[in-house]
């Protein structure tokens, strides 16, 4: 059964042969506008116009296989289609519909090419890694590259509401959402979700308190963490927990289960311990994170934000508390900062300039993105296989959420390369 995502499309892009919209009542009919395709409850388009035998109508359209659906999804007694013009259908099975009023709804037969619904079939039906393998590499490049643009937006945009949802939270306090992101991103995935309840449990205003101290900020995060309960005493740790207690007694604190933290399958470098010891170092030097995110004029230095902290001197020949390993630097490599780039320089950046209206932020932010190294995974290499674009962050950030948000869900009719593909601009094998 062909459906209605399909007719819906056809009635979108007019893919039909306009000259044989008739109402079933016998009434020429003119498109002068489609619509607006509705993602929510209520009919498929809104305020479309049409000329109904030379008169001018104006409102909504709903779309369906069958006339009788009319029916069977209970639309003659909702209110929500009453508003509706035209009810548009692939076949007409001879059913009267009406409006909760009780007056007809005019309704007409759709009649395309049915070659559309042959190709949009191999394309939905495909088990490719991505429905249009076949045929990409005759996609025109041109075409592609705008829209991964769009695509790019888009991801930036769900980015953006994130954001957004934590100012509403935290009353507008940009300062705190950019260090709860800023935690929750040195959890670099495995560790995401306690780095974000420690940003929750430890606001960003009580380690302002104690900026000029990074013992203090030290004993905050790795307290409130729960990393101090059962270490092996030594000046270090003995002097932690003597401050953490009293900080904690201070505010009233309780820490998180120190079980949550994943140490396993971790590289000693990306253990929490030494996140938390880069982070604290990170707060003591930096008293506005947001402010320092934002001003940077290049991704070299936002790196050199997060590159040029020293460490307290334990942290040189541990890993964990209380075993001593070879000395060495404790540094941020270059995928870390990649990802901090892309989840936390360039969102922001892109967010505070959507929410004030300032062009010359978002396209700082994309320029930002674009100066960013192509992310390397399996994804990217399937992709770079294809023949696509993967030269920066800013190209295999939009190939991931296309892979994730249009070709796992197989909606080709949205992408402007299906849509292609199904009009026939590419010659299908």
């Amino acid at each position: 059964m062909m459906s209605e995502h399909f007719l819906q499309f056809i009635w979108k892009f007019q893919l039909f042969d306009t000259r044989e919209l008739v109402c079933i009542s016998g009434e020429n009919v003119k498109v002068l506008h489609a619509g607006s395709q509705n993602g929510d409850s209520g009919p498929d388009f809104f305020n479309a116009k049409l000329q109904i035998d030379g008169q001018l109508w104006a409102g909504n359209v709903e779309v369906h296989q069958n006339t009788s659906d009319w029916l069977k999804h209970n639309h003659h007694t909702d209110k929500a289609y009453d508003s509706v013009i035209m009810h548009i259908v692939a076949n007409h099975d001879d059913v009267e519909i009406t409006r909760t009023t009780g007056t007809s709804v005019k309704c007409a037969v759709l009649h395309f090419d049915k070659s559309l619904e042959v190709r949009y079939r191999e394309m939905i039906n495909s088990s490719d890694w991505i429905p249009c393998e076949r045929y990409i590499a005759e996609i025109d490049s041109f075409l592609i590259k705008q829209f991964l643009g769009r695509l790019l937006v888009e991801k930036l945009g769900k980015k953006v509401e994130a954001i957004e949802h934590e100012l509403k939270r935290t009353s507008s306090n940009w300062e705190e959402v950019a260090y709860i992101f800023l935690l929750r991103n040195f959890g670099f995935s495995i560790n995401s979700l306690p780095f974000e309840l420690l940003a929750k449990a430890l606001p960003h205003q009580m380690i302002l308190k104690h900026r000029n101290s990074r013992l203090s900020i030290e004993a905050l995060l790795f307290g409130q963490a729960g990393l101090l309960c059962n270490v092996e005493d030594d000046t270090y740790t003995t002097t932690l927990k003597l401050e953490y207690q009293f900080l904690s007694a201070k505010y009233k604190l309780k820490p998180l289960d120190k079980s949550m933290w994943k140490f396993l399958r971790t590289r000693p470098q990306n253990f929490p311990t030494i996140r938390i010891a880069q982070l604290a170092s990170l707060l003591h030097e930096h008293s506005s994170i947001f402010g320092s995110i934002v001003i940077c004029s290049s991704f070299e230095e936002f790196c050199a934000l997060f590159s040029n902290i020293e460490l307290s001197p334990y942290w040189e020949d541990h890993f964990v508390f209380g075993k001593t390993t070879v000395s060495q630097k404790k540094r941020l490599g270059n995928g870390a900062l990649n990802l901090l780039g892309i989840n936390l320089l360039v969102p922001f950046v892109f967010a505070y300039g959507h929410m004030n209206d300032a062009y010359h932020l978002k396209e700082k932010a994309l320029d930002l993105l674009d100066a960013i190294s192509p992310d390397n995974n399996s994804v990217v290499d399937r992709w770079r296989r294809l023949g696509m674009p993967v030269k920066s962050a800013f190209y295999t950030q939009a190939l991931l959420h296309l892979k994730k948000v249009y070709c796992d869900e197989k909606r080709c009719l949205c992408c402007p390369i299906g849509k292609k593909i199904v009009e026939g601009g590419v010659c299908m094998r």
